[in-house]
C-alpha cells in the first residue's frame, strides 16, 4: 500500500470538497486505517505535510473541516507520529491558523490541537505557555461547537502534561470556572469534565523543588 499513499491521500482530499458528512466521516475512517498500517514513506511525508497543506491553502470550508479531523485521526491511529514534528512545526501553524479570518473551522481545529497534545505534541514549557492562552482565548466564542472543543483541548493539556499545566493552572480552573454554567448542556458538561481535569493538578508551590532538594540537586550538580 505504501507506494500508492500519495494518490490515496490525493483521492481523500478531493473528496473532501464534498459537503456531505457520510463522505467525510468515510474519508476519516479511510485515513485513520491507511495510518495504522503504513509506516513508510514517514508519517510526516505521508500525512501531516498534505493535510497541513490543505488546511493553510484551502479556502474551501468542507475541505478545512476534513482536514482538521483526518489528520487526527491520522495521528491518534499512525503507530509513529512524528511528535518532534508536530511539536516544532505543526503545532505553532495551528495556532497561528486559529486566529486567522480564513479559518473556517475552528472547532475542527481545536480538536486537532487536542491531538497533537495527547500525543506529546506540547511537551514544552515554551509551547504550553502560547498555547494555554490561545486555547483560553476562544472559550468566548459564540459557537458553542469551539467552546466545546476548547474545553476538550484544556482537558488534555491538563491530563498530558501535568507538570507543565501547573504554571497555568489558576489561569484555566479560573477561565473553566466562568463558562462552567454554558447554555449548552454539553458544552457544561465537558467544562465541568475538564475542571474537574485541572483540579488534579499540583498548584505550581508543589512543584517547586523544597530547599532540601535544591541543595542536593546543586551538590550534585557542582
Amino acid at each position: 500500500m505504501s507506494p500508492f499513499i500519495s494518490k490515496m491521500i490525493a483521492t481523500v482530499l478531493r473528496r473532501l470538497r464534498d459537503p456531505d458528512s457520510v463522505v467525510r466521516s468515510a474519508c476519516v475512517d479511510a485515513v485513520a486505517e491507511m495510518s495504522s498500517r503504513i509506516t513508510r514513506p514517514s508519517f510526516t511525508v505521508a500525512f501531516l505535510r498534505p493535510f497541513m497543506d490543505a488546511l493553510t491553502l484551502e479556502q474551501d470550508v468542507n475541505v478545512q473541516i476534513g482536514a482538521s479531523l483526518c489528520l487526527p485521526a491520522a495521528i491518534d491511529a499512525a503507530p509513529v507520529p512524528d511528535v518532534e514534528s508536530l511539536r516544532r512545526i505543526t503545532l505553532p501553524r495551528l495556532g497561528k491558523l486559529l486566529k486567522t479570518d480564513s479559518c473556517k473551522a475552528k472547532a475542527p481545529l481545536l480538536v486537532l490541537i487536542g491531538s497533537v497534545v495527547s500525543v506529546g505534541g506540547a511537551s514544552s514549557r515554551g509551547v504550553m505557555s502560547w498555547l494555554v492562552l490561545c486555547v483560553v482565548e476562544f472559550l468566548g466564542s459564540e459557537d458553542w461547537n469551539v467552546r466545546k472543543a476548547c474545553a476538550e483541548a484544556l482537558g488534555k493539556v491538563a491530563s498530558m502534561e501535568k507538570d507543565l499545566a501547573s504554571q497555568h493552572k489558576v489561569l484555566c480552573m479560573d477561565s473553566l470556572q466562568n463558562k462552567r454554567f454554558d447554555k449548552v448542556k454539553v458544552v457544561r458538561e465537558t467544562m465541568n469534565l475538564a475542571l474537574d481535569i485541572w483540579k488534579e493538578v499540583k498548584d505550581v508551590s508543589e512543584n517547586a523543588p523544597t530547599p532540601q532538594k535544591a541543595t542536593h540537586y546543586l551538590v550534585h550538580a557542582i
